[in-house]
């Protein structure tokens, strides 16, 4: 049996944006709904109505009386690599170029309420890092996970 508490099911749209020179797979918040029930059965009932339908990611969780996620899961229809452990608010990207004399990092802010968490990362060249500055705390990706 799960724990108790609010049930609520954040659904996340995936897009594609260009944020200054780099394109990068987001998400927009498409919906937040409140369930009743167990966060079993809530993600279940998600994955039967998504497993369909690409693009989409839906992250479950319930909170007790104080507000606090206590336990949480999460149900994707996309793919690509892990940008960020579970999807965070992007605020901005920072590029860091290395030269011959020093590293130049240039910070590019994110121009709506975009989120990170699966999906790709296409830079230039030249760009030897991307670091994703986000509400839960920054994350810096490197080689593999960048394509120019």
């Amino acid at each position: 049996m799960g724990r108790t508490g609010k049930v609520i099911a954040r659904i996340y749209k995936e897009e594609e944006a260009k944020i200054g020179p780099v394109t990068l797979t987001v998400y927009k918040l498409e919906n937040i709904r409140e369930h009743s029930g167990e966060l079993v059965d809530v993600i279940a009932d998600y994955a039967e109505r998504y497993r369909n339908t690409k693009g989409y990611v839906i992250i479950v969780e319930v909170r007790n009386s104080r507000g606090e996620v206590v336990e949480e899961t999460g149900y994707a229809t996309v793919s690509g690599d892990v940008l960020f452990h579970r999807p965070a608010r992007l605020s901005a990207i920072r590029l860091v170029r290395s030269g011959k004399q020093a590293v130049v990092v240039e910070e590019v802010k994110a121009p709506g309420e975009y989120y990170v968490y699966i999906g790709r990362i296409a830079v230039p060249d030249g760009v030897d890092a991307v670091v994703l500055i986000t509400d839960q705390g920054s994350r810096v990706v490197l080689g593999a996970k960048m394509r120019g």
